[in-house]
């Protein structure tokens, strides 16, 4: 298949989309199977990868004494889990069959066939950008990786997050060398410059190409190697030559080869990709547990990540505030479950903030000018010329008949004019209380309005509800610093 049949090509993710996203480790395990049971060495290998619920994996039978090699992206539990299973069977004689077994897991990756020589797995400020900005790009592939949506597999690509694998030559055959250190000859770092020269001074004979363009080398560390170096080869008949130079050239690093030979390469199903898609971070678990949340539903969900930065924020803005931390969680609660009918409870408060508002203003007037308040700042509008009018319309009102509007531009103007009362309600509310106040009425216009009902989606995180989930929580602390302000102080305005 080719990219111009609008179908996705077999791929690899980056190495860091499982890594840093899906918190996967690749790990490797050699096989020896303890007696012959005349079935085919990839059906009891699935069977043991069946018991350890790894849905996604190489499998490769081998020629030689072990008999398979299994390679997957596993997160540590699903990993220890596979290697249990395996314990078990040699140690018990139980179920599965296994001799004997070895592991290795990568902590560096070069894919040479891709073209660059770099780890893939080292920090990489460009790359984690662009797994953060393709979340639900890599959750939909990661969905339905076997047939993904062609637009959106060509999205990553082009983004660098995944690669597609070049096609096996005709007759070509698949191997490993597994390279174990026997001597501290070479730092670390030198032995991986001397593996990679080495791939690079050993031509596959049939082709003349430099053996490490169709190669990958993982460093790690495990029982069963130091180094693993994948490679292909043009036939059986270049191996031999290819393990030769490729040990030669080895010479002054004290490095083991072990070659593991592919058996029927064409039929070994392939993949790359992610298993535990739903794993559970620490984070996601504390959101769960503080939103109530079960983990099936919490999997579900495609911007986890977004939802639990609002969990961290909502616990923030409310500081140690229980009952203020209580109402943001129960928002982001009724958007996790979708529920229209909750998120419209959870945001109540709304419409408390008329009467609210209008107790607290009359308490500040009250403080700075005393009981005759009302007549003070009549009469302090009524001396500016931008205020005069207001002063002789509305706020000549019986004061039960001000609407929130009349409050607003009179607390506005009394702020403008008097600078007691400036920095009174600056102190009490905060320097952006007017913003504030500003956000709150147009959040309780659109809760009043239905234009929060008409949302859609809720538990779908992309900027737009962010930003607005984000306001209904500073505008539920702005709200609470009003009505404990308001029930805390002692005294009461005379009207």
């Amino acid at each position: 298949m080719s990219n111009s049949d609008g179908v996705a090509p077999a791929y690899n993710w980056h190495p860091a989309v499982h890594s840093r996203h899906y918190e996967e480790t690749l790990c490797f395990v050699m096989i020896r199977l303890h007696e012959p049971l005349h079935r085919p060495v990839a059906d009891q290998v699935q069977d043991v990868l069946k018991a350890a619920e790894i849905k996604h994996a190489c499998a490769y039978p081998l020629f030689g004494p072990w008999d398979a090699l299994v390679r997957a992206w596993l997160t540590e539990p699903s990993y220890l889990r596979l290697l249990q299973i395996l314990q078990d069977s040699v140690d018990l004689k139980s179920d599965h069959n296994i001799d004997e077994f070895r592991g290795f897991t990568a902590s560096e990756i070069r894919y040479f066939w891709n073209g660059s020589d770099s780890n893939l797995l080292a920090p990489n400020k460009a790359i984690r950008t662009a797994i953060t900005s393709n979340i639900g790009a890599i959750e939909r592939v990661a969905e339905n990786p076997d047939s993904p949506d062609f637009g959106t597999w060509t999205q990553l690509q082009e983004e660098g997050l995944l690669f597609p694998r070049p096609s096996m030559p005709e007759g070509g055959v698949k191997f490993y060398t597994c390279l174990e250190r026997t001597s501290d000859k070479l730092a670390p770092k030198k032995e991986v410059e001397a593996i990679m020269e080495a791939m690079a001074s050993s031509p596959i004979d049939s082709s003349g190409i430099p053996m490490i363009e169709r190669s990958t080398l993982y460093c790690g560390s495990g029982p069963l190697a130091d180094y693993l170096v994948r490679s292909v080869a043009d036939d059986f008949d270049d191996i031999l030559a290819l393990a030769v130079s490729f040990d030669r050239h080895l010479a002054r690093t004290g490095l083991r080869p072990m070659t593991l030979l592919v058996a029927n390469p064409g039929a070994v199903s392939e993949s790359d990709h992610i298993n535990d898609r739903r794993h559970f971070t620490p984070t996601d678990r504390s959101t769960c547990e503080l939103l109530e949340l079960e983990e099936e539903l919490f999997g579900e969900i495609t911007h986890r990540q977004e939802l639990n930065a609002l969990v961290v924020e909502a616990c923030e803005l409310a500081e140690k505030d229980e009952h203020l931390r209580g109402i943001h969680l129960r928002i982001l609660r009724a958007t996790a479950l979708n529920d229209q009918d909750e998120l419209q409870s959870s945001l109540s408060y709304l419409l408390n903030f008329e009467p609210v508002f209008k107790k607290r203003l009359i308490r500040e007037f009250f403080e700075v000018f005393g009981e005759d308040w009302l007549t003070q700042i009549r009469d302090i509008c009524a001396s500016s010329d931008d205020y005069k009018e207001h002063a002789t319309t509305e706020m000549s009102k019986n004061l039960l008949g001000w609407s929130l509007g009349t409050f607003l531009v009179t607390a506005r103007a009394i702020a403008k004019l008097h600078p007691g009362f400036r920095g009174r309600l600056a102190t009490q509310l905060g320097d952006n209380w007017d913003a504030g106040t500003e956000d709150l009425v147009e959040l309780r216009n659109d809760l009043a309005h239905g234009r929060v009902y008409e949302m859609s989606s809720l538990d779908s995180y992309d900027a737009d509800r962010v930003d607005y989930l984000q306001r209904t929580m500073k505008a539920a602390v702005f709200w609470w610093r009003i009505r404990n302000g308001l029930e805390n102080r002692k005294g009461k305005a005379r009207e």
